[in-house]
């Protein structure tokens, strides 16, 4: 098996091919994907095991999620998490180029959500210092040897952690903003058992919805019903790990009446269900 379908696998199976690689992250693919204005095309509903990170060089695609569609253009740089369908779909008329990196933690847990955003759209990087770090990223990893390969990790964390920092100076620039902001994160964490609605948060904020859902995305990284799912799914988590209660005593927990229902969100947000998650946990006797 070759690298160029090495970015299809489960991270595990594919460390044992990637011998010039000694440590995290593991990069499996990186490339220039482009297609011609005059051409109809879509990479529809694709699932990767792994993080993929993309930069566009030029023109306008359509990022299509299960719950949003994002139009991304000249220095858009976009995440796509494991287990996350999505779909490429070109604009007409419009041509498309992009850096391709496809990457993993192999069996370490590292938090990246926390340490970048969980946020799909990472920002735009036109003629920023992360551009030309792509551009050196993969001409290192066209040459085949280990120092090269410690290169792509090291060029590949330093994008991660400019991305991390760009966005932490955008977060910070809208005190007034934030603090009305916090006060709806903080009235989520406290409320997620109830059956929140964004007339909710739109009454007790005092803010329009699409002015709440735009800056709290920019804020926070998700919008405020994804971050609603995400605080139910860290506290299904750890109802699952700290007591003995029944998936669906948990789901009746977290805010939601029907299991099934619940099932589905919570295996949407981390790619498998809780009745698996569980099944992972190792006690001491």
């Amino acid at each position: 098996m070759t690298s160029a379908n090495m970015f299809t696998m489960e991270p595990e199976d594919t460390i044992p091919m990637l011998q010039q690689y000694y440590f995290p992250p593991y990069i499996t693919l990186i490339n220039r994907y482009s297609q011609q204005p005059d051409k109809d095309w879509a990479v529809r509903r694709r699932t990767l095991k792994q993080y993929l990170l993309e930069f566009v060089l030029d023109g306008v695609a359509d990022i299509i999620l299960t719950d949003e569609a994002i139009r991304v253009r000249k220095g858009d740089l976009f995440l796509i998490r494991p287990n996350q369908t999505h779909t490429n779909q070109g604009v007409p008329s419009n041509g498309y180029s992009c850096i391709s990196v496809v990457f993993h933690f192999g069996q370490s847990m590292f938090p990246l959500d926390q340490v970048v955003t969980p946020s799909t759209h990472l920002g735009s990087y036109h003629n920023h210092p992360i551009e030309k770090l792509l551009h050196q990223l993969l001409q290192h990893y066209r040459k085949p040897d280990s120092y090269h390969q410690m290169i792509c990790q090291h060029m590949l964390l330093s994008v991660l952690i400019q991305v991390a920092e760009t966005l932490g100076s955008r977060k910070a620039s809208s005190p007034r903003s934030k603090i009305k902001l916090e006060h709806v994160r903080r009235y989520i964490m406290e409320h997620y058992r109830e059956n929140l609605s964004l007339d909710d948060l739109e009454t007790m904020s005092e803010l329009s919805r699409n002015y709440l859902i735009q800056q709290f995305k920019q804020a926070f990284g998700l919008t405020p019903k994804q971050y609603l799912n995400w605080v139910r799914v860290q506290k299904a988590k750890e109802l699952a790990i700290t007591t003995s209660l029944t998936i669906g005593e948990i789901a009746e927990r977290v805010g939601y009446a029907d299991v099934h229902t619940f099932g589905r969100m919570f295996k949407k947000q981390t790619g498998t269900s809780l009745s698996m998650f569980c099944s992972t946990l190792v006690y001491d006797s």
